[in-house]
């Protein structure tokens, strides 16, 4: 029955109307969350105390924070002796968790279900702490309101400077500088969410990790990017930088928009701690 019910809230599930933890400004927005997804379970699924040999349901429930979808989400399980357990496989593939919106909240998931596992063998009490890895294709999107300055490197407007993004890695304007025809923008990348970028999924033993950049515009004017100090667009430590250079549509100063979208792989995980009881001892 519970499987069967997790099943069919899965279309309906991002109808939930949540709190969110970031805001825009001083006010509640998804579209600048730094959060990616997060995982947690359904209460009692599994109870907090199992008892040995006693089959329990470990029900899933991925929130997504961003403001696409996520496809084909991977979790890799582990931290345990897997000769005790039986029913938790090692991986599972969620193909799809739905967008956040700003009327409704995050996108919601509530479709896996891992049914009848038990833990057995062991002697006496057992701590059982399973890890949860999960990996996805994250994207940050960006808008801000930027003065253009004159070709005298002058900004003679009056605007407001409003920043709106979303996804774990943040973009900060670093620059602006008119450059004979050109405008110069430098930027910085840091990563602000709960996890790590990857060159692949559940492989840490990269220095520096990829990132790819869809677009970026200065109003409607694309750019011409290249990555700071790199040939290619890397981040390491959680940092990175690049720097693009637009054609400009005027020679004095203007207030627009500079818009971006990059995409990158992005992994996280919890781990949970459960005691398993052996009535017998």
């Amino acid at each position: 029955m519970l499987l069967f019910l997790a099943a069919c809230s899965t279309d309906s599930g991002n109808d939930e109307s949540i709190s969110l933890p970031f805001g825009k400004g001083n006010g509640n927005s998804i579209s600048s969350s730094s959060s990616g997804v997060s995982l947690e379970f359904s209460e009692g699924n599994p109870p907090q105390d199992m008892f040995i040999g006693s089959p329990v349901n470990f029900a899933f429930i991925f929130k997504n924070y961003q403001l696409h979808d996520i496809e084909n989400l991977e979790v890799k399980v582990k931290g345990f002796d897997r000769s005790y357990v039986s029913g938790l496989d090692d991986e599972y593939t969620v193909s799809r968790i739905p967008k956040a919106s700003e009327t409704i909240g995050a996108g919601t998931f509530t479709g896996l279900v891992a049914s009848g596992v038990t833990v057995d063998g062991f002697v006496g009490d057992y701590n059982f702490n399973p890890e949860f890895e999960y990996c996805y294709l994250a994207k940050t999107t960006f808008r801000e309101t930027v003065c253009v300055p004159s070709k005298t490197n002058q900004c003679e407007v009056e605007y407001s400077a409003q920043t709106t993004q979303n996804g774990p890695i943040s973009l900060s304007v670093d620059r602006v500088n008119a450059i004979s025809d050109e405008v110069q923008i430098s930027f910085s990348l840091t990563d602000k969410g709960q996890g790590e970028t990857r060159s692949q999924c559940f492989d840490d033993q990269d220095y520096a990790t990829p990132y790819t950049i869809n677009f970026i515009k200065l109003g409607t004017l694309d750019g011409n990017c290249q990555p700071a100090g790199t040939d290619d667009y890397l981040l390491a430590n959680k940092k990175g930088s690049f720097l693009c250079t637009f054609p400009r549509s005027q020679d004095g100063s203007y207030p627009t928009q500079l818009t971006a979208e990059f995409e990158y792989l992005y992994e996280q995980s919890i781990q949970r701690s459960y005691t398993v009881i052996d009535p017998t001892q």
